[in-house]
């Protein structure tokens, strides 16, 4: 009972950090256009293949 208890509030903290998270992201990139957006999307998508692949 216990170890389910400190699951479920790590689960809250993770949520929490996400939500944080999120917010700074909205903040920074706000001022981005959609094709900018896309832009760092696909190097993103880049970045993690070439990681994968090493």
């Amino acid at each position: 009972m216990g170890r389910e208890r400190r699951l479920h509030m790590s689960g809250d903290l993770v949520k929490m950090i996400e939500a944080k998270i999120a917010q700074k992201f909205k903040r920074q990139y706000a001022k981005l256009t959609s094709v900018e957006i896309m832009v760092l999307a696909f190097l993103r998508k880049r970045l993690v293949s070439l990681k994968a692949a090493a």
